[in-house]
């Protein structure tokens, strides 16, 4: 995935230089809040996931059910870090 280019206009920096502790750590913070809400958004349900594993010719009910255990404990795995 292509990480997206960040552009940073001059006011935006000016502002952000001229922040005190306090406002820029509230600023920071909204600016992680919108991108986990970015992220959020574009994902993919492990439903769609499934649906679309089924749709892959060779594989039945018992493979796609293995397939669906690991993608769920990798995703168990990685929210525990």
């Amino acid at each position: 995935m292509e990480e997206p280019i960040i552009i940073l206009d001059r006011a935006t920096y000016k502002a952000v230089k001229a922040m005190e502790r306090q406002k820029m750590e509230k600023w920071i913070n909204n600016v992680y809040i919108s991108g986990l809400n970015d992220a959020s958004e574009s994902g993919v349900s492990m439903e769609e996931l499934q649906n679309t594993i089924s749709k892959v010719e060779g594989i039945d009910d018992a493979k796609l059910k293995a397939i669906m255990t690991a993608i769920g404990d990798l995703y168990k795995s990685k929210a525990k870090k």
